[in-house]
């Protein structure tokens, strides 16, 4: 569940909300471990193959390993590598750069 507040300073429910989880491109992954020794919540390890797996059960979707992958070989949701980088950006930058708009 998400709560929203309210321009009146309310909390209002707004209903489940759906998880966005990593997934790994086989084919563009270099087997290099960034993303494993990155993630906080411990969601990568590798096959069998030395690929990167995700364990949808961990992963808070938060797009470190997604930015972070030098083959971009990790997916984030319906954002693009570009899109996670900006916000990522945008979130680390100067305060006065992210409300000047």
């Amino acid at each position: 569940m998400a709560l929203i507040i309210t321009s009146s300073g309310s909390a209002r429910n707004t209903g489940p909300v759906g998880g966005v989880i990593a997934t790994v491109d086989r084919d563009h992954c270099t087997k290099c471990l960034t993303c494993m020794r990155l993630c906080a919540y411990g969601a990568i390890s590798f096959d069998g193959d030395g690929i990167a797996v995700v364990d949808p059960t961990s992963c808070q979707g938060c797009g470190l390993c997604v930015a972070a992958c030098p083959g971009a070989a990790l997916i984030l949701g319906h954002y693009t590598r570009e899109q996670m980088l900006a916000k990522i950006d945008a979130l680390l930058g100067e305060p006065e750069a992210i409300h000047a708009g």
